[in-house]
């Protein structure tokens, strides 16, 4: 989820459905809006935003079930990991796709809009989607750091979390 201004009534509400259906290595993970590789366009997050959200978490244990809601902080993870000097390959396409309300499969969480089209379950399995020859030409781009036909990767900041 984006933790959004004035929305923390829906949050809660999402938590709390949302709970009866978790695993044991589930979880519920939250966010600030970032600009989600120049797609949206939003103010510098600064450790005082952070902490409201883990202030909101805390607060809302009093009320419901938090210990699978995960609050993501960034600059608390950057300062662990002391300045970022090189980009890295993203873990995304080895780990995570995504299915847009369509079928569209895409390699990457915050491709809202399907560039990365990875293939389509109308059409193909996921198994084949996963292990087929456009996801594995996506994978060793991002090995190499090629971005010229991925442009959605060359300004995301999501790689970070891979250091």
């Amino acid at each position: 989820m984006l933790a959004q201004k004035d929305q923390e009534s829906e949050i809660e509400r999402a938590i709390s459905f949302f709970n009866q259906f978790l695993g044991p290595n589930d979880c519920i993970y939250t966010r600030s809006i970032k600009s989600l590789a120049g797609q949206v366009r939003v103010a510098i997050m600064t450790e005082d935003s952070w902490l409201g959200l883990e202030k909101f978490k805390e607060d809302l244990s009093k009320r419901i079930d938090t210990s699978k809601f995960v609050v993501e902080n960034w600059c608390k993870l950057l300062k662990l990991k002391g300045p970022i000097e090189k980009r890295k390959a993203c873990r995304h396409p080895y780990k995570y796709c995504m299915i847009l309300w369509d079928g569209t499969v895409v390699g990457c969480c915050i491709d809202f809009n399907g560039h990365l089209n990875m293939g389509n379950l109308n059409n193909e399995s996921l198994y084949e989607i996963w292990t087929g020859e456009r996801y594995n030409r996506f994978r060793r781009a991002m090995e190499k750091l090629d971005f010229r036909k991925y442009r959605l990767c060359e300004s995301c900041e999501e790689w970070y979390k891979c250091i």
